[in-house]
């Protein structure tokens, strides 16, 4: 088994901690990861881009260019990831953030509205966990288990009091792209 996931959007949404989830979870679970974080000169606002790899052999390179599956947080992400996307791979896009249309028909597609979700659950900053939640119910690489394990390990003492509202998000964003894998098979 082997695994490459490319997150992109912009600097604030969350893109390299949810890499870093992954890649903690990964060695949590006995895989082995590469995990490369770019990023632009600005923090909020510019280019934020993750690659993560996870696999149960040896990743004998780390660069990734064409990837399993891609979180996208917005327009911009799209337009720059998309094209790198294998065919028959898995696009997950934030819909209340990427308007743009998506011009191929060889891979699966999940709208999932991070943002609109993140709010209604109360965690308006969440969005990543909720994209977090829905590559793990989507993709199976993970356990939801290790990932609630794993958070507050990479959140940290100083963020603990942030542990139970992502906790939260990781669940529904599993629960609701749990829900659109589910109904693509019927």
């Amino acid at each position: 088994m082997e695994l490459e996931i490319h997150l992109g959007g912009s600097g604030g949404q969350g893109i390299l901690l949810v890499g870093s989830m992954l890649a903690y979870g990964g060695l949590q679970s006995g895989l082995e990861i590469s995990w490369i974080p770019s990023y632009g000169a600005e923090r909020r606002g510019g280019i934020s881009f993750c690659a993560v790899t996870l696999a149960d052999h040896f990743i004998a390179c780390p660069v990734t260019d064409r990837p399993d599956l891609t979180l996208v947080m917005d327009n911009r992400a799209l337009a720059t990831h998309l094209p790198r996307l294998k065919k028959r791979g898995c696009l997950i896009l934030n819909e209340s953030l990427v308007t743009a249309p998506v011009s191929r028909d060889d891979i699966r597609v999940f709208r999932i509205p991070l943002n609109r979700m993140a709010e209604k659950i109360g965690t308006p900053l969440s969005a990543n966990m909720l994209g977090l939640g829905a590559i793990l119910g989507i993709s199976r690489v993970l356990t939801l288990d290790v990932m609630k394990d794993t958070l507050p390990l990479v959140l940290g003492p100083k963020k603990a009091r942030y542990v139970p509202a992502n906790l939260q998000a990781l669940e529904e964003g599993f629960h609701f792209a749990e829900g659109l894998v589910g109904s693509a098979r019927t």
